[in-house]
């Protein structure tokens, strides 16, 4: 037996963002981050909310408007905050939380019924929607863990009025905030984004976090939004009052118009992931059907293999053929090809590795995947294989037996570039004559 190097040469432009992670891994690291920047900013209006009312600076608890970041409010927020920060991941609400949320669900009610028989303390008042708000909050978290939609949707109908709110005093509108100030709107947000957050793993928000191009495109899209929202407030603040409800015009239908493209794109990703998803079923369900004749798995398997461990290590095809010994293929009767088909694939099977996987391909040809192999690594393994072949001769005779091999990049997930170089390495070992070995080269 000889082993002979072949020159062969292919091109094919590689995957530089292939990883071991699959493409549909979620990370909590940003959520976590996103948790304490809203909880910070909670605790950094409560603070600068109470010093205002200490030491009698309305700026620092009413700094737009008359609308004031009352005690009542600050009481509740204070309340609201110590039970955030006791949310424990994965788990319900424990009875210390819960009893938290109820004080502030109290204090809500206290408030409204105190201010309706004219008792106030200090300045300003909690209004009707800051209430709302609170109370909306607190059921939805005291339901966490024991229902399963109505958490979520009670925590934002809760930022629904903040939001309205804010957006009151990004454009200029003062009846959509009311009695709610500025603080207090964001202060809102800020505790309704921390409880939010803990239904990330719920399937409505999972994709959000994801590694995926859905999740990728949910986080960009976010963005977009917030940032056009300050942009047209922006723009709103420069314009004359006398083309203000013109350019309110237009930004509603540049919105309408941003957001039929929205739907469209998320459409598309959509579909393109159902028609994938259908797509790797049916490979599935083709690649675990075997060969009645051998028991081999098909080709469909091997493009199944490749399409999993490719994007992490390098995957090695090993192509073994067989000819009589005179070098004619045509001459060997269905019988014997079948009998030595079967043959060479029970002597290969029990040389195998658990990282190697035996498969039947075109023209009655064995096929082995090998993974996370290199170059210099399977040309070794090919000519072991060879030698385990070659080892019936008593049961093989008269019989040629030839073995082409190449390895794929790293990253590489298509089947048919290494395929096709393994092919012609074992072309050219069957032309260079009896038990050969041809290594192919990518390069």
């Amino acid at each position: 037996m000889s082993v002979v190097r072949s020159s062969v040469f292919s091109f094919q432009r590689g995957n530089s963002r292939a990883s071991g992670i699959p493409a549909s891994h979620t990370t909590l690291r940003g959520v976590i981050w996103l948790r304490w920047a809203a909880l910070s900013v909670v605790a950094f209006l409560c603070l600068m909310a109470i010093e205002g009312h200490v030491y009698a600076i309305p700026g620092l608890y009413a700094p737009v408007g008359a609308a004031v970041f009352s005690i009542p409010t600050v009481l509740a927020t204070l309340l609201a905050l110590a039970a955030t920060l006791m949310q424990t991941p994965l788990r319900t609400v424990s009875r210390l939380e819960a009893a938290l949320w109820g004080m502030v669900i109290a204090v809500a009610l206290g408030a409204q019924v105190l201010h309706a028989q004219g008792l106030s303390f200090g300045a300003g008042e909690m209004g009707q929607n800051t209430a709302l708000s609170f109370i909306l909050l607190a059921l939805g978290q005291l339901c966490f863990g024991r229902l399963r939609e109505a958490p979520f949707g009670l925590t934002m109908m809760a930022m629904a009025l903040p939001f309205l709110g804010l957006c009151g005093y990004l454009f200029a509108q003062p009846q959509m905030f009311g009695a709610m100030s500025l603080p207090t709107s964001v202060m809102l947000l800020g505790l309704g984004t921390a409880g939010m957050l803990r239904f990330m793993r719920r399937p409505l928000l999972r994709s959000a976090i994801g590694n995926s191009p859905v999740g990728r495109a949910a986080r960009r899209l976010l963005l977009l939004w917030v940032g056009w929202l300050a942009m047209s407030a922006v723009i709103l603040r420069f314009v004359e009052p006398a083309f203000q409800s013109l350019t309110m015009f237009f930004v509603m239908v540049l919105s309408s118009v941003g957001v039929f493209m929205l739907v469209l794109y998320l459409a598309m990703l959509a579909e393109s992931r159902h028609k994938l998803y259908a797509h790797r079923k049916g490979a599935v369900a083709q690649a675990l059907l075997r060969d009645p004749e051998s028991g081999l798995y098909g080709s469909e398997m091997a493009r199944l293999f490749m399409a999993t461990f490719g994007a992490s290590a390098p995957v090695g095809i090993v192509l073994v053929g067989f000819e009589t010994a005179g070098g004619d293929r045509e001459k060997m009767c269905p019988e014997l090809r079948g009998s030595t088909l079967k043959t060479l694939a029970a002597r290969l099977r029990e040389v195998l590795r658990p990282e190697e996987l035996l498969t039947r391909g075109a023209d009655d040809r064995l096929m082995i995947l090998i993974r996370d192999v290199s170059g210099d690594e399977i040309e070794a393994r090919a000519a072991r294989r060879l030698y385990a072949a070659r080892g019936l001769d008593q049961n093989l005779q008269g019989v040629s037996v030839s073995v082409g091999a190449a390895c794929s990049r790293r990253g590489d997930t298509a089947f048919g570039p290494a395929l096709s170089r393994a092919q012609g390495a074992l072309s050219e070992a069957e032309r260079a004559g009896c038990n050969r070995v041809v290594l192919a080269r990518a390069a």
